[in-house]
C-alpha cells in the first residue's frame, strides 16, 4: 500500500527540502529544479498532489472533510502556480501545469466545514491568485473563456 503526504504537508515537504538543499551545498538553481521536478514526479493524474491518506492509526478532521478538500485544492493551486515559470522552458512541467490547471477549472466548489471553520478561504484565494496569473499567460490565450468564470 502506498501512502501519500497530505497536500499541505507535500507543499511544506518540498519547500523545506529546498531549503535543506541549499543549506546542504547545493545551489538555489539547484533546490529550484529538485523542487520543480518533485512537484512533477509527485503529480497525481487528476492534477492534484498529495492525499488525506496517512499510515497514522487515526485522521484529523479539522472539522469536516470539506477542510482537507479545502486545502487539497489550495494546495493543488499553489503547485499549478508554482510551475507556471518553470513550463516555459520545461515540457514536464508545461504538462503537469496543465493539468493543475485543469482541476481548478473542474473541482466543485470547496465548502465550509462549520460556520466557525473556514479552510475553503484558503482555496478560493490560492486559485483566485493562480487562475489570474495563468490567464495574462499567452500561452494560454485559447483557455481563457473557461478561466475567467472561474
Amino acid at each position: 500500500m502506498t501512502h501519500r503526504l497530505n497536500p499541505l504537508a507535500a507543499v511544506v515537504l518540498a519547500t523545506l527540502v529546498c531549503a535543506l538543499l541549499t543549506a546542504c551545498g547545493t545551489t538555489p538553481e539547484q533546490a529550484h529544479t529538485h523542487g520543480v521536478d518533485w512537484l512533477i514526479e509527485n503529480q497525481n493524474p487528476d492534477g492534484s498532489w498529495g492525499s488525506v491518506d496517512s499510515s497514522r492509526p487515526y485522521q484529523v478532521m479539522l472539522g469536516s472533510q470539506a477542510s482537507h478538500d479545502g486545502f487539497a485544492l489550495a494546495c493543488a493551486a499553489l503547485g499549478t502556480l508554482a510551475l507556471q515559470e518553470p513550463s516555459r522552458t520545461n515540457p514536464d512541467a508545461y504538462d503537469a501545469m496543465l493539468r493543475g490547471l485543469d482541476l481548478l477549472l473542474t473541482a466543485e466548489p470547496v465548502g465550509r466545514a462549520t460556520g466557525s471553520v473556514f479552510y475553503d478561504t484558503w482555496a478560493h484565494t490560492y486559485m483566485v491568485q493562480a487562475l489570474a496569473v495563468l490567464y495574462q499567460d499567452d500561452r494560454l490565450a485559447d483557455r481563457r473563456e473557461e478561466i475567467a468564470p472561474v
